[in-house]
């Protein structure tokens, strides 16, 4: 969520090839946006509502690539 156009195809090989094209937000931002959520989705609705950024259409198939 930090680096641009990051592919990691190692991280979950059912995947194989992932460009999670979300790029732009802060570390304060990300670790802000974590604090009182207790669910993986509230996290990810969180960053969305604190947060403008160009990127955040493609937050959804980030969370879900990383939850399986």
């Amino acid at each position: 969520m930090i680096d641009p156009n990051y592919i990691d195809f190692t991280s979950n090989p059912n995947f194989g090839l992932f460009n999670d094209n979300v790029d732009g937000y802060t570390i304060r931002q990300i670790e802000d946006a974590l604090i009182g959520q207790k669910k993986w989705n509230d996290w990810r609705d969180n960053i969305k509502n604190k947060y403008e950024n160009e990127t955040e259409n493609n937050l959804d198939a980030l969370f879900i690539f990383w939850s399986i």
